[in-house]
């Protein structure tokens, strides 16, 4: 949009966000995912092709902390989440 807009100042702030952004970001591989889990004993998640280390907030979880490994390692877990967390009084 800055570059459409002709707007250095916004282009120059959304550079500098996007710069410190990339650097927080880490890119792992579905082999990377899975070998995490199976050798490791992790918890690693993805929805919407994000992944979510959730090993330490796994013992919080209000569904209890066998249901996201029942049903959510090594596979796309967006469906799941959205059936279980679908309205507001699921996040009280």
């Amino acid at each position: 949009a800055a570059a459409a807009l002709g707007c250095r100042a916004l282009r120059e702030a959304c550079a500098r966000k996007l710069g410190a952004f990339e650097e927080r970001v880490q890119v792992h591989r579905w082999v990377d995912v899975v070998r995490h889990n199976d050798e490791r004993g992790g918890c690693w998640v993805t929805m919407d092709g994000m992944v979510f280390d959730l090993e330490a907030w796994l013992p919080e979880h209000p569904g209890g902390a066998t249901i996201i490994p029942q049903q959510a390692l090594n596979a796309d877990s967006t469906v799941f989440f959205e059936l279980y967390h679908a309205s507001r009084e699921s996040f009280t």
